[in-house]
């Protein structure tokens, strides 16, 4: 009685778009007129203490930082000021009055030091702080492009290594970049150079407000907003979510350690929300793809540090480990050092002249305004439902199918994976590409399980058995095949009671009919969701070819192609346990949509041939299909009573 899935659809042929990130510069505007006379910066000659004010050598967009030297023994120190404006802002005083404490309360070789904190009568607030002599690590990477490997290994480990203190005390940066990172020399450190984080301004300190003992346990509350500098800005940041950790810091690091690797960022895009989208559902090219000579092991665990789970990526205190670990036979001995800036003096605060810098997507300000936008945004599109396992979707206007030119790269690409079973027929069900208008609606997270569907089978009455025992029906409507089919066929049939087989409790519950699936969702309160709902879901509200976007998938992120000779041949056939693939995850949190198992949807599947047959639509890839066929616009027909090992379902209301 156990039938295969009728038909599988292969996927389009992916496609990586990369794009420069934006660059833009702060700087003053030149008077056209030399003769102009110049305004009078009352800064210059002022005294701070024992230090006076020499020069003004930056300017940010909170502030500007100046030169000051000690009048009686000559040292130079930086001073940070705020604009006089901003100081009106209660928030911007707080970041300002924030730099000083985590500098203060995290004291290590690779933070810069903060000295003091005041305002100046009638003028504005300033930080003293440690003067600097070298560049940022964005002015090298404009020079050099990629960097050598050792150097790479050695600065990220500098970095990992200053990190791990700040997180100990409680402290998480949330805007590591490398215009925030200072290179300056130093010959006591191999290499000849020392990094420098700076600019704390937009850090969170998690001990509670006001604590004076830098050990108190950390407290995570809410700031109100998303901060961050969207390049390299974590997942959690851009869904503005208020108990953020250190792991934050950890992803702003991967994607530097990428950069520096590849010369390239891994995500980037010409709007906000396309980089958002990016980062939260895209898988990042492999290093190695894009520079072969990087060590496995570092790639991997860059790979690690740029996971979507936040739980899943390293500590700074690992990464400051394993990075120590890596031996020098494993890089490549053929590349040259970098040379060290010739650059002038300029300060170590996170003000300085941003002339000939790289400023990335936004300045400071811009991006607190505009990512707090995009927090709002993101939770007005997407509303979780608390204390349920549904998703709540708001709609909006889908670009359903594929076009001819979509349908017939997804043909050729399925070819290439597959050596047969690719037909045209399936593709041709995908056109035309239409847009439809989605209502707002619920989908649940993960497909139904053997133990939710054995649970719902013990509920009902007027049940028959097949003596074998196999197949369950309802009066005469075959509901499911009990028969153990590949590990996929979870239930058994004991002393009157529908039994899960041991282990297989969380596995997506198979080998049933539509019309069991129909009723399972309505007993529940629910239905099954329709076609156009299900690819909404999928692709996330876009037009991407997966539900993490447009990346192929991985063997250890999806369950797919699980067939002798196939990518992912090597791992055992069946399907795995709901919501336990790393990579197949919208972008709202909706699991499993492109692997593991296919899922029936309401729809009939309409065609003249087929005139008097009761064909459903199943939507999704699954363990036995190649990756082409996992793509998000792929369209399967099964009739209503079969049952098949690979197709299972979710409900949606």
């Amino acid at each position: 009685m156990s039938a295969r899935k009728e038909d599988q659809d292969p996927a389009l042929l992916p496609t990586q778009t990369r794009m420069t990130d934006t660059q833009t510069a702060n700087t003053e505007p030149a008077p056209s007129d030399s003769s102009l006379k110049q305004p009078v910066d009352e800064m210059l000659s002022q005294r701070i203490g024992q230090y006076r004010v020499v020069r003004r050598i930056g300017r940010g967009g909170m502030g500007v930082v100046y030169e000051a030297v000690h009048e009686t023994i000559g040292q130079r120190i930086a001073v940070k000021t705020l604009n006089q404006e901003l100081s009106a802002n209660p928030a911007f005083v707080k970041r300002f009055l924030t730099e000083a404490r985590a500098t203060v309360i995290a004291q290590h070789p690779g933070l810069v030091k903060v000295f003091d904190y005041g305002q100046i009568p009638d003028g504005p607030l300033y930080l003293q702080m440690e003067y600097l002599e070298g560049e940022t690590l964005a002015k090298r990477l404009l020079k050099t492009g990629k960097l050598p490997i050792e150097t790479t290994i050695r600065w990220i480990r500098q970095i990992a290594s200053a990190m791990a203190l700040a997180h100990a005390r409680d402290i998480v940066h949330r805007d590591l970049k490398p215009d925030n990172i200072f290179l300056v020399p130093d010959h006591e450190v191999d290499g000849g150079e020392r990094i420098k984080i700076l600019d704390f301004g937009l850090a969170k300190i998690l001990s509670p407000e006001g604590a004076t003992n830098p050990h108190t346990p950390a407290k995570y509350t809410s700031m109100g907003g998303v901060v961050g500098t969207p390049a390299y800005m974590a997942p959690e940041q851009f869904r503005g979510e208020s108990s953020l950790s250190g792991q934050a810091d950890v992803y702003s690091l991967g994607v530097i350690l990428f950069e520096l690797l590849t010369g390239e960022l891994p995500f980037a895009a010409n709007t906000m929300g396309d980089l958002m989208l990016q980062h939260l559902t895209h898988e990042p090219p492999p290093v190695r793809r894009l520079r072969s000579e990087v060590p496995a092991s570092l790639a991997a665990l860059c790979r690690r540090m740029l996971d979507k789970d936040a739980q899943a990526r390293p500590s700074m205190a690992e990464l400051e480990r394993v990075l120590g670990d890596v031996t020098h036979n494993e890089i490549p001995t053929s590349e040259t050092a970098v040379p060290q800036s010739q650059a002038p003096p300029v300060a170590g605060a996170a003000g300085e002249d941003r002339t000939d810098q790289r400023t990335r997507v936004l300045l400071a300000i811009s991006v607190i305004s505009v990512a707090v936008g995009i927090g709002a945004l993101w939770r007005a599109a997407i509303r979780w439902q608390h204390g349920s396992e549904m998703v709540t979707l708001s709609g909006g206007l889908l670009t359903k199918g594929s076009t001819q030119q979509e349908s017939r790269a997804a043909l050729l690409w399925c070819q290439r994976l597959v050596s047969d079973g690719c037909r045209e027929e399936f593709f041709s069900r995908e056109v035309p590409s239409h847009q439809v208008q989605v209502a707002p609606f619920s989908i649940d997270r993960r497909e139904v399980t053997n133990k939710q569907f054995a649970a719902w089978l013990n509920q009902q009455v007027d049940l028959r058995v097949d003596s074998e025992p196999r197949g369950v029906y309802l009066r005469e409507t075959l509901l499911t095949d009990l028969f153990p089919n590949f590990g996929s066929g979870g239930i058994d049939y004991q002393k009157g009671k529908f039994v899960v087989r041991p282990g297989l409790e969380r596995r997506p519950a198979t080998q049933l009919t539509w019309f069991a699936a129909d009723a399972y969702c309505h007993a529940h309160g629910k239905r099954l969701p329709s076609e156009v709902e299900w690819e909404f879901a999928a692709r996330s509200g876009q037009h991407f070819q997966f539900p993490w976007g447009d990346d192929e998938p991985r063997c250890e992120g999806v369950v797919f192609a699980r067939h002798n000779g196939w990518a992912c041949g090597h791992l055992s056939s069946g399907p795995e346990d709901v919501g336990t693939s790393k990579q197949d995850r919208s972008a709202q949190g909706v699991l499993d949509l492109a692997g593991n198992v296919s899922e029936w949807v309401a729809d009939r599947f309409v065609d003249a041939t087929l005139a008097g047959q009761d064909f459903r639509v199943v939507r999704g890839g699954d363990w036995h299909t190649p990756a082409a066929m996992c793509r998000s616009p792929g369209r399967s027909r099964v009739l209503a009573g079969e049952v098949a090992a690979n197709i299972g379902f979710r409900c949606a209301k």
